[in-house]
This record gives structure tokens, C-alpha cells and sequence, in this order.
């Protein structure tokens, strides 16, 4: 299974839906979406990845398309909602499951808020917790988004010594539709097992 994937993305789901992060007076709009608005910059990398690698196989879900690994196991990722939309998730094989490395899909329909809010409620939290260092909260430029906000964070998981390097992108598709991509490797191993490359082959789908 690949649940620890997708905690984080869940995670803020549900903080949403309970802090009602969304609502705001029609006169409070602009300040408060110029106060969300990330301040960190974007890594200059994180742009769609033009042309995947040949060795990469095409998961498809509902409105998107990401590219992972041939030698990859993938699996659906239960809808967020009852009558929601299932996502899809794909990790390495023959890894000792509490030292996973993968990517997820996690399809937020009628979100409770934008991206913006959520993604400041996750980056906030894991800061004010003392969860997690390194926490950066920037822009990025997605196609087929209205916005999309990339967080990242260094957190050292329960159970275990071993630090874990998380990113995940916030795609705002439309107001009733946010699309979670999760990435999650060792610290030490997320450059060499391309997380980041095969989040930047994520597209969405008309």
C-alpha cells in the first residue's frame, strides 16, 4: 500500500474542511489572497519535463497523466470523498516498506479551499508542530492550472531515524477540482531516485 504517500495530502484535506480555511468576506478577498500568496522562490527546475525518460511508463486518472519507472509498482489511491475521484500511486519494488520511495496522485474534488490556502495551512503546520525543517512554499507555473503552489519539507517520520524528503504540488485545476502530486524518498536518496523529475511529468488532462 502506498498510504504514507499520501498522508500529507490528506492531511491538509482534512485541516481545510475543519478550519473552513476557505471562507472569507467579499471586501477581505483580495488582501487575504495577497497575504496567502507564497513568498519563497521556485527552483528554476520545476518545470514539466518535456520529453520523459524511455525507460517510463504512462499512469493515467481521471483529468491527468503522470509518467513513472517501467519496473514500478502503481496502485489506485482511494477517492478523498464519498463520490469522489480515485487517484493513482506507484513506488519502487523490493524497498523495506517502512523506507518507501514513490509518488502519489490525490484528487481533491470540491475542494473545501484553494491551493493557496492549502498550501499555507501544510507548509504553517509542519512549521508551528516543529514536524518538519526545510519548509519552502513557492509559485510554479503548471499548464491546464489556474495556479499551482509547490511545497517542500525534511521531516523525520514516526518509527524511524531515517530523515524523508516530501514535496508536494498543488494544482489548481478549477475552484472544484485540486490535483495533489506527492513526492517521498530518503533524504538522502531523493535526488538519485528522480522524485522530482517524475512529479515534473505530471499533466493535466482536458
Amino acid at each position: 500500500m502506498n498510504s504514507s504517500l499520501v498522508t500529507a495530502a490528506v492531511t491538509v484535506l482534512v485541516a481545510c474542511s475543519l478550519a473552513a480555511c476557505s471562507s472569507s468576506s467579499p471586501g477581505s478577498t483580495s488582501q487575504t489572497a495577497n497575504s496567502l500568496r507564497p513568498s519563497d522562490s521556485a527552483p528554476a527546475t520545476y518545470t514539466p519535463v518535456a520529453t520523459p525518460p524511455l525507460n517510463y511508463r504512462t499512469l493515467t486518472g481521471k483529468g491527468f497523466t503522470l509518467r513513472v519507472p517501467a519496473a514500478w509498482t502503481d496502485n489506485e489511491v482511494p477517492a478523498t470523498a464519498k463520490g469522489g475521484t480515485p487517484g493513482v500511486a506507484a513506488r519502487e519494488q523490493g524497498r523495506d516498506p517502512s523506507l518507501p520511495v514513490g509518488v502519489a496522485v490525490v484528487v481533491d474534488n470540491q475542494p473545501a479551499s484553494d491551493a493557496l490556502a492549502q498550501s499555507e495551512v501544510l507548509a504553517t503546520t509542519k512549521v508551528s508542530t516543529g514536524q518538519a525543517k526545510d519548509v519552502t512554499r513557492s509559485t510554479v507555473k503548471w499548464p491546464g492550472t489556474t495556479s499551482a503552489v509547490l511545497v517542500t519539507w525534511t521531516e523525520t517520520p514516526q518509527g524511524t531515524s531515517d530523515p524523508y524528503r516530501i514535496e508536494q504540488l498543488f494544482a489548481q485545476v478549477s475552484p472544484d477540482l485540486i490535483l495533489n502530486v506527492v513526492g517521498k524518498a530518503p533524504a538522502a536518496e531523493f535526488g538519485a531516485a528522480g522524485i522530482e523529475r517524475i512529479m515534473r511529468t505530471f499533466t493535466v488532462q482536458s
